[in-house]
């Protein structure tokens, strides 16, 4: 019940008490004219045993059988009997007659003794009786049926049932009007309160119950416009909250792979980029090749011009290779002065080729301080040296630029096979 909700507990409340009175009504009615049916059919069994029994008597006294059976066929004539017998003082039978064996919880019997009358009998001189005394010479015995009695009762209990349900079902339309007048307004205003919880602001309350329940809708009403304009300004503080965040999360990202001073890829998100363009280039038989660029004499560089010189300086070079190098290609600065190349699907000739090309650019360039500036750089192909993992790729990159260094500097060597 306490799951019900406010409809079903007031039906409930206005139908319990209704209902337990006209099913004690129903049962009090019923029991009673049962009763009434019990007793009218023992009465009346009763009643023929003791009309049968004095008129019976001549014929048991005189011993005729021929009246005693015409008396007892006529007696199971009457309604509900369904067999008569009398007998003598002995148990004898005198007569009998029945209509069909019924079971014995179906009949009911009744007896009356046959006496013998103070009347003396003219055919029967010899007949003498002590006054004051009776003489019991016999027995009627009668045997009523149940069955017009369970019959009857059937009817009485299919009328209460008739007329309990009518009135039950009466008393339920009463209840559901009732109820509904009271739950309606108070329904209407449980499903707005819902779906303003479900955020559905623009939801209107009506305002038409009348008493304390439209003092209740007003209050609601008012409630709902506060709390959409609450609401429209939590939304819009939010969507700017969220635009915040957006940007953040966006600067965030960029500086976690970017270098901070030269905006190419950190050493850490080009190691991740050659983990996972060398896995692709070993499991398809792709060309990987990787370029180690290295600035000439960048120490003399800072102590000539300064730091903040040398910071311009690698911030050039920078633009250059982003400019010069293709879409498909990742560069990103190593470390201090040394920048790297990732070239997909590009063979060991073709990257020699394109770094000679980063070379002979940043030879030419004019750079911050009016310094000259060159750039040794180290080549390695992945399935020319048919490395394995992306530090030997990078060991053997390493090398080669190293042997450009120690050749001279300003030149591109590749990765002996």
């Amino acid at each position: 019940m306490k799951k019900w909700g406010i409809r079903k507990r007031i039906m409930f409340l206005a139908l319990l008490p209704g209902f337990m009175i006209l099913v004690l009504l129903i049962l009090y009615f019923t029991a009673t004219r049962f009763d009434a049916l019990d007793d009218s059919l023992e009465n009346r069994g009763k009643s023929i045993a003791r009309q049968l029994a004095p008129a019976s008597e001549y014929g048991v006294y005189s011993g005729n059988m021929a009246i005693l059976q015409k008396m007892v066929e006529s007696t199971l004539m009457e309604p509900d009997v369904s067999a008569v017998e009398i007998v003598d003082r002995a148990g004898n039978r005198l007569a009998r007659a029945e209509r069909s064996s019924e079971p014995a919880q179906k009949e009911i019997q009744f007896e009356a003794n046959i006496l013998k009358s103070q009347t003396r009998l003219d055919d029967y001189p010899d007949s003498r009786q002590e006054p004051g005394k009776t003489d019991v010479i016999g027995k009627v015995r009668i045997r009523m049926s149940r069955m017009s009695l369970i019959g009857r009762k059937r009817a009485l209990l299919f009328d209460a049932f008739v007329i309990g349900f009518f009135g039950l079902f009466g008393a339920t339309v009463l209840a559901i009007r009732i109820s509904r007048s009271v739950t309606d307004p108070i329904l209407r205003l449980a499903d707005t309160v819902e779906r303003l919880g479900k955020g559905e602001l623009d939801t209107l309350v009506a305002v038409d119950s009348g008493g304390e329940l439209e003092v209740l809708e007003e209050g609601v009403r008012a409630m709902t416009a506060r709390l959409r304009i609450m609401v429209e300004k939590m939304e819009n503080y939010s969507h700017e909250l969220e635009e915040e965040v957006k940007r953040r999360t966006a600067e965030l990202e960029r500086l976690s792979v970017t270098d901070e001073l030269t905006g190419l890829y950190n050493r850490r998100h080009l190691n991740r980029m050659m983990q996972e363009e060398l896995a692709r280039s070993l499991r398809y038989g792709t060309d990987l090749s990787l370029c180690l660029v290295d600035v000439d004499h960048f120490k003399k560089v800072n102590d000539c011009f300064g730091h903040q010189t040398g910071d311009q300086v690698l911030v050039a070079i920078a633009t250059l290779l982003e400019s010069a190098m293709r879409d498909t290609d990742n560069v990103g600065r190593f470390g201090g002065e040394e920048f790297a190349i990732v070239m997909p699907n590009t063979g060991l000739d073709e990257a020699v080729q394109g770094a000679d090309k980063i070379r002979l650019l940043v030879q030419r360039m004019v750079m911050p301080g009016g310094c000259g500036i060159t750039v040794s750089i180290g080549v390695v192909g992945c399935v020319e040296s048919g490395v394995k993992s992306v530090s030997e790729l990078v060991s053997r990159a390493d090398r080669a630029l190293y042997e450009a260094k120690d050749s001279g500097r300003n030149r591109v060597i590749a990765a002996s096979v």
